[in-house]
């Protein structure tokens, strides 16, 4: 990531939001694309290129734009939001990419309904790399390309802007600024495919403790402050009820 883009390409960055919807997506058009071809440095260009090989250019180009101009810029705040999977639709016809998240409960609920998922495209892979990448320097990314003409095998799943001729996803290093960080970025890039499910079954089962526990302190919390209002309301009736017992004594006109 080359670190001076936020500073001398400021114009360039997109504002903050979290689109958690498509009708609320990030939208990215090929002329937006074609500008950032122009101001990119070739390596940077170069190298996203490489590490995307397999995809489809559009899909490369437009993970390179989201990287330097939201990706990179927000990945703090990406990651305060928690596990989600970041849902990247290309349209060949209308020249622009639409671009939202998935929560993780919603991930693993499309893919547990046959009909959802096959509407959505939410694969079993989607669903272990959401449970387990490492949200602080990773984004979980899941992308379609639609095009209005079929040209190739394709899923045939259709949409206003035509048919999808082609799913991919993985998982995108993009926010790792320290030596730690990079050292857990690629530390989950070398995990084996075959250990993904055994991970995000361990990942699932520390989340849930980590649920029991907060849970836990929230009762106990919510217990200890019931316990003070009632400590509080008896100290209050018993001074009410000493004041109205010197009023009664005369000791209070």
């Amino acid at each position: 990531y080359p670190t001076f883009w936020a500073e001398t390409q400021l114009e360039q960055l997109l504002p903050w939001k979290f689109p958690n919807s498509r009708r609320d997506c990030i939208k990215v058009t090929y002329r937006s694309l074609d500008k950032l071809a122009q101001l990119a440095p070739a390596e940077y260009t170069n190298a996203m290129l490489s590490a995307l090989t397999g995809f489809p250019r559009s899909v490369a180009r437009v993970a390179s734009y989201l990287t330097l101009n939201y990706l990179r810029p927000h990945h703090k705040r990406i990651a305060q939001q928690g596990r989600h999977l970041l849902m990247v639709s290309v349209y060949e016809s209308r020249e622009e990419a639409h671009c939202w998240f998935i929560p993780l409960n919603q991930v693993v609920e499309r893919h547990a309904t046959a009909s959802e998922s096959i509407r959505s495209g939410v694969s079993c892979n989607d669903v272990q790399l959401v449970q387990t990448y490492d949200v602080q320097t990773v984004f979980a990314l899941h992308a379609e390309v639609f095009e209005q003409a079929n040209r190739g095998s394709g899923t045939q799943r259709r949409s206003p802007y035509g048919l999808c001729t082609w799913i991919g996803g993985m998982a995108l290093h993009a926010a790792a600024d320290t030596e730690e960080a990079f050292a857990r970025s690629q530390e989950f890039a070398h995990v084996p495919d075959d250990e993904m499910e055994q991970l995000a079954e361990r990942n699932a089962r520390e989340r849930e403790k980590r649920q029991r526990k907060k849970a836990r302190q929230k009762a106990a919390k919510a217990e200890a402050a019931a316990e003070r209002e009632v400590e509080r309301q008896a100290e209050r009736a018993a001074a009410e009820q000493a004041a109205v017992a010197k009023r009664k004594e005369g000791h209070i006109p």
